[in-house]
């Protein structure tokens, strides 16, 4: 097991070190110096993600596509963008996974391949859904309790 690494940190400047001072060797501040734990880094699978102040974003005319459920599109914005991920959220059993296994088949059949990804789900409970719904499924990828851990690992340094 990893032992957990501390680190030093100047309230005034920023400044670390692996060892407490009772003087910040960087600004001179007198106790200043607050243990913190030292952060991993991490890695991601996509690019690197852009910051930006608000009114540097231009608007892009992006083409929206039907869901195929009107209160649906209306919700979104007109419809999804392609290559958005939408996450739906809400108490248990108000209908989250019927709607969106619906909503899963309609736009595949309309636009093509489809990732449904669901972080509480097995793949059977899907499945048996998918069955009552009468959803075929046959150009969706289904991806039952996902771990983000697949998404994130943290950096080897």
């Amino acid at each position: 097991m990893k032992r957990e690494k501390t680190v030093f940190v100047c309230q005034e400047c920023g400044s670390s070190s692996t060892r407490w001072f009772g003087r910040c060797p960087s600004c001179g501040a007198w106790n200043s110096m607050v243990e913190e734990r030292e952060r991993v880094a991490t890695k991601t699978l996509g690019p690197a993600m852009t910051y930006k102040p608000l009114p540097m974003w231009v608007e892009e005319d992006l083409k929206r596509l039907s869901t195929g459920f009107e209160q649906m599109d209306l919700a979104l914005g007109g419809g999804l963008v392609k290559g958005q991920v939408l996450l739906i959220a809400g108490e248990p059993g108000i209908g989250k996974s019927t709607l969106l296994l619906q909503l899963a088949e309609k736009y595949s059949k309309a636009y093509g391949k489809v990732l449904y990804v669901s972080g509480e789900e097995s793949g059977s409970q899907i499945g048996t859904r998918a069955k009552r719904l009468k959803v075929e499924g046959k150009t969706s990828t289904f991806c039952p309790r996902l771990s983000l851990s697949i998404f994130w690992r943290p950096s080897k340094n």
